[in-house]
């Protein structure tokens, strides 16, 4: 297998791990009752994910998969506090 494949998949394991880690700390942080019962189930599933389990079990297709779920969810995340960040 190529060097530059493998530290591509690295990188991209990383990232998804990274980004999940940030994630759960900013929910651990948060009153989830301002969340719709959709984002909220979301939220719940996230906070009970393993991230290195979910990266080790991936292949790159399902990787990229959950990256650009869990970007969409922070999006919503955004938007659903935006108050609180542009109130203070």
């Amino acid at each position: 297998m190529d060097s530059k494949l493998i530290g591509s998949n690295i990188a991209r394991q990383s990232r998804y791990e990274l980004i999940h880690t940030t994630l759960v700390k900013f929910l651990k942080t948060c009153t989830l009752t301002h969340l719709s019962p959709e984002q909220e189930e979301r939220a719940k599933e996230y906070l009970k994910e393993d991230s290195s389990k979910t990266v080790y079990r991936s292949d790159s297709d399902t990787l990229q998969s959950n990256l650009a779920r869990i970007g969409n969810f922070i999006m919503e995340m955004l938007a659903a506090f935006s108050c609180y960040f542009s109130c203070t």
